[in-house]
Formats: structure tokens, C-alpha cells, sequence
């Protein structure tokens, strides 16, 4: 793949961009002078967490940190697989909390000086103040770290950068209680994934249910061909095998095939292989959906209005939310009308009847790369479309130098924010930014700030191309997924 940059121009309809940091090529963890403990993020993407001082452990996940560049003085350090960054917050005083915030390179409270000491560590300063990061004296589990008056004799302000080359895995010592609940213990390769073990040891899959299509072509079967999560390993139909199932190299493998029944509307039409978030985890006498006024299976759009949740009084179970992954698209349909063909959803934000966000990847035979597009669907309306990579404004022509192959490795992150849908596609393990959307919900008149509509996320093989359209049985899709973590 060429590493050229996205023009702007490409954008069809409303869109904000943003610029991201350089990343450098390294991974770091900040060990804190003469102790065996370093600055740990916590699990997960927890925005507002102050961080603290763990166990050291190079293979934690919530210790990995990413260098990104803002100019020759100042840098950020962003959380491995997150979008969150070390921030001093507002202004600067003894004891203010050291917390991780959304990665903003024009947030000055995220900019950190390193100013060299003895021995070969490093005092990290906060921009704009005489404040640096300090994490109080001695070093035990869970002891805070926070911003005091930089000293360069004060040893509680100094750090060792302990190289951890690119990329990230997950924290495998058994003597730790916070492990990020996204990874997965004892596996091997590149994401510390297991080939031998089914995907939900591989990913947590506590609050996600899949739908495969492995029914047949009449409606009469037309039924879910997955598992609740509340039982993964002893309710998973042997039926829905070869269409989730774990790779050969570890990742969680979806495949979806034309002429295939999956559920509902998807019957012998746009069938997937695709798992839907379930906030209710293993608590079933909460119901899937808002129908019958219970929402707390599913989410609110932050711009939402509040949600008295007719008879039952139960609202949302979250306001907004991120999801994260890094796959490959490795097959896509061949056969099928001219704008169907090749055409997958790999993520969708999903409201009750529509979709605020789908993300597509679409790869036609003769073009050497494959192109990457978010839907914004109105609420009982059309389509507003957004390039994300590929040259042109039409993923019907060549994505040239900026389209993504057939297995080439990328990443996605999917945020809603107040009224804005904002969609980033990464080179790699969330290495480089290729680009990044910004979708206003108010402006292309998205209709979704309702108190009665509910939202959960998706993330596999959604087949966009249908039997009826010339599609044939046997061909299909196959997406290939090594991190998905969800957070609200």
C-alpha cells in the first residue's frame, strides 16, 4: 500500500477533518525511578481515569505508550489501542490528577516536556507551567500520579523510557488484577492471540451476540444462527462453525455467504457474519431492545434528549460510546450488480430501524486497492457518504494510490460525541492516521435526537451484495478481525 495522504477533496458531503500527531516508530513503558512499578492507564479506554503506579510488566497493554510528536519540545503520549492521551488538565498545581483524556495534538494540557536527569531518566513537564508528572513516594499498587513543582532533585519525577518496540500485547502476569478486559491471556503472534482457542477466549465477547448465516434459503429458517453472551462455550450452535470460527493465525474470523439466511430482513439478501452489542451482558430479564420501554441493552447518541423510557422507567444503558478494531478484509463478493459487488459493512453504529454509521469496504476485481467509506443514513431517509480511502469521490472507480488491499492490515475507531459521528481509519495496529471524518448529525439532518430510539454497535461481515442482484450461492465474504474492544 502506498502511504501517501487523503486529500480532502474526496469528501462527498459535510465533514470536518482533523491532524493527527506523528507516532513515533516505538512503544515505551515509563518505569519510575529505582522501583519495579510504572505508569499504568488502567484496562480499557476509561475516559477522565487518573493513572497510577503498577507491578512493571512490558507485556501489560494498560503500561504501553505511544510517543506522538506535536513539535521539536513537546510530545503526547497516547494509551496503546486507545484514543486517549496523558493529560495534566487545566492550568497547574500540587496534587491536580494526571488522567487520560481523547487525543487532542492542540490540547496543551496533553503536551509534555522531557527534561533530562541523571542516570539516563527523564522529568516529564507539563506545558506552559513549572508543573511535572510526579507519583508521590515509594511505589505501590494503585498509588496515584499527579503534577507537583518540578524539581530536578525530586527522584518521584523521574522515569526510565524502556523501549518496547511497535505494536502492543497483553498483560500476562498472573499477578496482576488489571488486566484490560479487550485482551486475551497465554496466546502467541503479533496480537498475543491463541489459534487453538474459540474467539470468545480470545476476545471478550460478554456483552456481544453473533449472527451467522448459516440457514438455508427460506424464510421459513430465517432465525438467528448464533449464541446469546451469557454462554458462549457450552450454546454455541454447531451449525454457525464455519462462519466464526478462529483463524489460523489467531484473529476472529467472519464469513458470510450469498444465498445464505441470516435473520429478519437479511433473509437470503445482504447476509452477515456480524456480532451485535449487548449491554445486558448475561442479565436477561432485561430485554433486547426498547420495544417494550426497557433500553438498557442499548446506548443514546449523545445529543439525544432524555429518555423517561415509557411505562418501564428504564432508560439507556450508555450515552455515546467508541469502538476500536484491527483487521483485514481478506475475500468479498465477485458476482452481482455493479454497485453491490465487492461490498462489505465492517462496522455500524445501529439505531432501531436505520443506521447513523456504516463502514464500508469495497474492492472491485482489476483495481489493486480496495476502498473504505462511511453511510450516515437519515433516520427514514438516504445516504450521506464520506471517503475514507481511496482517490476519487465514487468507490465505483480505482482508489489508486490510497486504497487499502485485500489483506492489508488497518484499523477503524468509531466515536459518537454530542451530535457528531467521528470515523478514523489507521495504517496498521493503529499506527498512522489515513484519514479521519467528522459527521455533524444536525447538519445532514440525521433525525435521530429522539428519546424513544436506541443504538448498539456491530462489527464483522455485513454482505452488501444480494442473491437477487446476480450474487451466487458459494461466493461471499471474509473479515478477519485481531482487536475489537468497545467502551462507553
Amino acid at each position: 500500500m502506498n502511504k501517501k495522504r487523503l486529500s480532502g477533496a474526496v469528501l462527498l458531503a459535510i465533514l470536518s477533518a482533523t491532524t493527527a500527531s506523528t507516532v513515533s516508530a516505538e512503544t515505551f513503558r515509563l518505569e519510575k525511578r529505582d522501583t519495579n512499578f510504572s505508569i499504568d492507564g488502567n484496562r480499557g479506554a476509561i475516559n477522565g481515569q487518573q493513572v497510577y503506579l503498577w507491578n512493571s510488566n512490558s507485556a501489560n497493554v494498560n503500561q504501553q505508550w505511544e510517543e506522538l510528536e506535536v513539535n521539536d519540545r513537546f510530545t503526547q503520549y497516547r494509551k496503546v489501542n486507545t484514543s486517549l492521551c496523558l493529560d495534566g488538565q487545566s492550568g497547574g498545581r500540587a496534587g491536580q490528577a494526571v488522567i487520560l483524556q481523547n487525543c487532542d495534538s492542540d490540547n496543551r494540557d496533553q503536551h509534555w516536556e522531557k527534561v533530562p536527569q541523571t542516570n539516563g531518566h527523564t522529568r516529564l513537564k507539563k506545558r506552559g507551567v513549572s508543573f511535572s508528572i510526579d507519583c508521590q513516594n515509594g511505589a505501590q499498587r494503585r498509588q496515584t500520579c499527579e503534577l507537583s513543582r518540578s524539581q530536578d532533585s525530586n527522584v518521584n519525577q523521574h522515569f526510565e523510557f524502556i523501549s518496547i518496540g511497535g505494536g502492543s500485547s497483553n498483560n500476562n502476569d498472573d499477578t496482576s488484577s488489571n488486566n484490560d478486559s479487550s485482551s486475551n491471556s497465554g496466546g502467541t503472534g503479533a496480537f498475543n492471540l491463541d489459534p487453538s482457542a474459540p474467539p470468545w477466549e480470545n476476545f471478550d465477547l460478554t456483552q456481544w451476540k453473533i449472527d451467522t448465516p448459516a440457514g438455508e434459503d427460506s424464510a421459513s429458517d430465517c432465525q438467528a444462527q448464533g449464541t446469546e453472551p451469557q454462554d458462549w462455550e457450552n450454546n454455541f450452535p454447531s451449525r454457525s462453525e464455519p462462519y466464526f470460527f478462529t483463524h489460523t493465525d489467531g484473529g476472529m474470523r467472519f464469513v458470510s455467504e450469498i444465498g445464505r439466511a441470516t435473520t429478519g430482513g437479511s433473509c437470503t439478501s445482504r447476509t452477515r457474519s456480524e456480532l451485535r452489542e449487548m449491554l445486558r451482558g448475561s442479565d436477561t430479564s432485561i430485554n433486547t431492545n426498547g420495544r417494550s420501554g426497557d433500553y438498557r441493552n442499548n446506548w443514546a447518541l449523545g445529543y439525544q434528549p432524555e429518555n423517561h423510557a415509557g411505562n418501564r422507567g428504564e432508560s439507556w444503558g450508555a450515552r455515546g460510546g467508541i469502538m476500536r478494531a484491527t483487521l483485514r478484509v481478506n475475500q468479498v463478493t465477485t458476482q452481482g450488480s455493479r454497485t453491490s459487488i465487492g461490498r462489505t459493512v465492517i462496522g455500524q453504529i445501529h439505531a432501531n430501524n436505520d443506521e447513523p454509521l456504516r463502514l464500508n469496504y469495497k474492492h472491485r476485481a482489476g483495481f489493486e486497492g480496495g476502498c473504505i467509506y462511511a453511510s450516515s443514513e437519515q433516520n427514514g431517509g438516504d445516504d450521506t457518504n464520506f471517503i475514507l480511502a481511496g482517490d476519487g469521490t465514487s468507490c465505483d472507480t480505482d482508489p489508486g494510490n490510497n486504497g487499502l488491499g485485500l489483506n492489508d492490515l488497518f484499523s477503524y475507531q468509531i466515536e459518537n460525541r454530542n451530535e457528531d459521528i467521528i470515523v478514523t481509519i489507521y495504517e496498521g495496529n493503529f499506527g498512522d492516521v489515513i484519514n479521519r471524518v467528522t459527521i455533524d448529525l444536525n447538519e445532514i439532518d440525521g433525525g435521530y435526537d429522539l428519546a424513544d430510539d436506541w443504538m448498539y454497535f456491530k462489527a464483522g461481515a455485513y454482505t452488501q451484495n444480494a442473491e437477487s442482484n446476480g450474487g451466487r450461492r458459494g461466493d461471499g465474504d471474509i473479515v478477519t478481525f485481531y482487536h475489537l474492544d468497545v467502551t462507553h
